[in-house]
């Protein structure tokens, strides 16, 4: 009887870590796996022993974690970042959207193709995921888990992905410190850095900015939300972010907010105009707003900018001001700059027989 060669052992799931084997010649892709069910990342290893593409495979159990490693400041982290990211939403510290919401957010991060795995099969997990701008949202099928692997690796594979080492290359760059809310790096390059530091002074105006500054999509979706739009309303940047603006709209004024969008993808610029809005809270609060087109390098409207600032006290005065006007028993009569048009007058003005009040 011919002798049996034995098959030899299974090559062990590659690693992004420090010490890792030695990847194959040929294409090799990074992946980092935030997953805590250990018996899927096991399924997940073992599905990547059988994909044609060579894949290098960084598991971390929790967001916290998963956030230090792709920072550079967890211990595993070498520097370079993964091609893609495979990510559950059941997670301890950090949920998976929490996780993607703060990738998103950040200008080193957000480049990163997220790819959402979960059990979770419920609606409003799959359009947050998709608001926050995940690149796919799949289900983990009660069995065949390999199969839905072996899809995203043949598709991540295909596709023309992003440069992770990118940010490892601005390690001699410009730093811009804290102190007005920016945190980034610029990029290399003189062509870029002119460009990239008005971005950053914007930033930073707008982060400090004393009037709420909120940036929307042209269907109302919320891209961006200063700090005085989370002291105004009462809601953190990251649970505005992906939400509609419906958010802050008490129902009576949702049509008067959907003829302002429509009127700046128009192209009109919508200013000063008092109205109420909503804090978390549900307490109603009076704001002066303007809304404006943004537009791209080539004119074509691509969102909305609102500007926003609480006159409560305002209106308080006015109101407290109307009625003793109002209610004064002396004539009251208010005129305009030029002293020849009334702009208005009380009531016991209407005794005077006099004929200034006839026109």
């Amino acid at each position: 009887m011919a002798s049996r060669t034995e098959d030899p052992s299974p090559e062990p799931a590659r690693s992004l870590e420090r010490g890792g084997p030695t990847p194959r010649s040929g294409r090799t892709l990074r992946a980092l796996l935030v997953e805590d069910n250990r018996g899927d990342i096991n399924l997940i290893q073992h599905a990547l022993k059988d994909v044609a593409v060579k894949v290098d495979l960084h598991v971390e159990e929790d967001g916290v974690k998963a956030l230090d490693f792709l920072r550079r400041t967890g211990k595993d982290a070498d520097g370079r970042l993964p091609d893609f990211i495979l990510l559950d939403l059941k997670l301890p510290r950090k949920t998976g959207l929490e996780v993607l919401s703060e990738i998103k957010r950040e200008p080193e991060l957000r480049q990163i193709p997220v790819v959402v795995l979960t059990s979770s099969n419920a609606v409003t997990d799959v359009m947050r995921a998709y608001e926050l701008q995940a690149a796919a949202y799949f289900v983990k099928p009660v069995a065949g888990l390999e199969g839905v692997v072996g899809t995203i690796i043949g598709f991540m594979s295909s596709a023309r992905l992003p440069d992770s080492t990118y940010p490892s290359q601005l390690s001699g760059a410009l730093l811009v410190g804290r102190g007005a809310g920016v945190n980034s790096i610029a990029p290399p390059g003189a062509e870029n850095l002119e460009r990239w530091l008005r971005g950053q002074v914007l930033a930073a105006i707008v982060e400090g900015s004393y009037e709420a500054i909120i940036s929307l999509t042209l269907d109302g979706t919320i891209t961006t939300w200063n700090r005085a739009a989370e002291q105004l309303y009462g809601y953190t940047e990251q649970e505005a972010l992906g939400q509609n603006i419906r958010l802050i709209v008490p129902e009576e004024g949702v049509g008067e907010a959907e003829a302002i969008l429509a009127a700046v993808r128009r192209g009109e610029h919508v200013k000063d105009y008092d109205t109420v809005r909503i804090s978390r809270e549900g307490k109603k609060i009076d704001v002066s707003k303007s809304a404006s087109p943004i537009r791209d390098a080539r004119g074509n409207i691509v969102g909305v900018s609102i500007f926003a600032r609480d006159v409560t006290q305002r209106r308080q005065i006015e109101e407290k001001f109307e009625i003793a006007f109002e209610s004064s028993p002396s004539a009251i009569v208010a005129c305009e700059s030029s002293a020849v048009l009334i702009a208005s007058w009380n009531e016991s003005s209407t005794a005077l027989d006099s004929p200034s009040f006839q026109s």
